[in-house]
């Protein structure tokens, strides 16, 4: 008797244990507050004014490269409970890239292309959000300086030659991020992000018409989607050639890309030219926009199919 009960007791364990493996293998654990590590699509959202109103108000979007960063353990582990979220707009590199051409650099040193602030909490709250409240701006500097004029339609200096020059304007332009909130859960890792943005600008802009510099200072807000991969939707042909709208190469006929849906997609089309799909989930509301060549969410983050 004492034998049976043994074995039966052996066998309420064994079950029990069994049971508690299946129970927990149908669970997993939220992933850590992080953002996806690369470039992200983002359409700016204007929130007041007019796009005509500065040229603060005319921004369409840009693509943003986001990266996780952290802080090691006393053990020299990764803090991975407490993540470090990092931002940088492209139109920032860009703008460092043209001035390293002449030699020029931000000689402001608190001055960051990029913006960095602590994740609000280790995990996602009940809607699988991460949110980070403060982060510097980024900021970026540049002085005057003079460049050739690359518009053979002006002649800056009167004597009908190709020597031409113009002097580019000192500037400096802002970009303050707050009310970040990143979509973090099992299925989707960091690849929405939305936010506010508040950009300014300050120097000395060119009218197009009369060349003449006009100083000016502006601000605009605008709400930011934003979706990794940041993925190039122009339309091409099987060579690769960017398309007009009448389908013929860009090279040749003077007039700009347009975008083609299909490359929005996440599976590949080699009928059409498309090796590969867009690496964007098809769980996310996305569509080429015309302008920024890129495939943008249509609604605004969190947003699933």
């Amino acid at each position: 008797m004492k034998r049976v009960s043994i074995s039966f007791a052996v066998i309420l364990t064994a079950s029990l244990v069994a049971a508690m493996l299946v129970e927990t293998s149908c669970e997993q654990s939220s992933p850590a507050c992080q953002v996806g590590r690369g470039d992200f699509a983002a359409l700016y959202n204007l929130k007041d004014g007019d796009e005509n109103d500065s040229i603060c108000h005319s921004l369409i979007g840009d693509v943003l490269g986001m990266h996780t960063y952290y802080n090691e353990t006393s053990n020299g582990w990764p803090d991975y409970e407490n993540a470090i979220f990092a931002i940088k707009p492209e139109n920032i590199g860009v703008a460092i890239s043209l001035g390293e051409d002449f030699d020029l650099t931000d000689e402001n040193e608190d001055h960051k292309p990029w913006s960095v602030g602590d994740f609000d909490r280790s995990y996602p709250d009940s809607n699988d959000l991460c949110t980070v409240s403060d982060l510097n701006p980024a900021e970026l500097t540049l002085d005057d300086h003079i460049q050739p004029d690359t518009d053979s339609e002006t002649d800056t200096d009167g004597d009908d030659d190709d020597d031409d020059t113009i002097v580019v304007p000192a500037y400096t332009m802002s970009y303050e991020w707050s009310n970040v909130s990143v979509l973090v859960s099992t299925a989707y890792t960091g690849t929405q992000v939305k936010a506010d943005l508040t950009y300014s600008f300050k120097g000395g802009v060119r009218d197009e018409d009369t060349n003449e510099i006009e100083e000016i200072e502006c601000e605009a807000e605008y709400e930011v989607w934003a979706v990794m991969p940041a993925h190039d939707c122009t339309k091409r042909n099987m060579s690769g050639a960017a398309l007009d709208e009448d389908g013929n190469p860009t090279s040749e006929s003077g007039k700009p890309p347009v975008g083609d849906e299909e490359r929005c997609k996440p599976e590949a089309n080699p009928d059409e030219g498309i090796s590969t799909g867009s690496g964007i989930s098809p769980d996310f509301p996305v569509e080429c926009h015309p302008i920024l060549l890129l495939c943008v969410l249509t609604e605004e983050p969190p947003s699933i199919n």
